[in-house]
């Protein structure tokens, strides 16, 4: 499984890709990441309001 993952990114670092992809996965990412966030959180308040 390691071997495997480290082989594809071997991989992935051979095939350029333009910056501007990267940029903007990157970003999406992060709102993804900011998604969840928002989500963790507000799930804890309506846990609290409960209590």
């Amino acid at each position: 499984m390691y071997l495997e993952f480290n082989k594809t990114n071997v991989l992935k670092q051979e095939i350029l890709i333009p910056c501007e992809i990267k940029k903007l996965s990157y970003r999406t990412d992060l709102l993804k990441l900011k998604e969840v966030k928002i989500n963790g959180i507000d799930k804890e308040r309506k846990k609290l309001k409960k209590m």
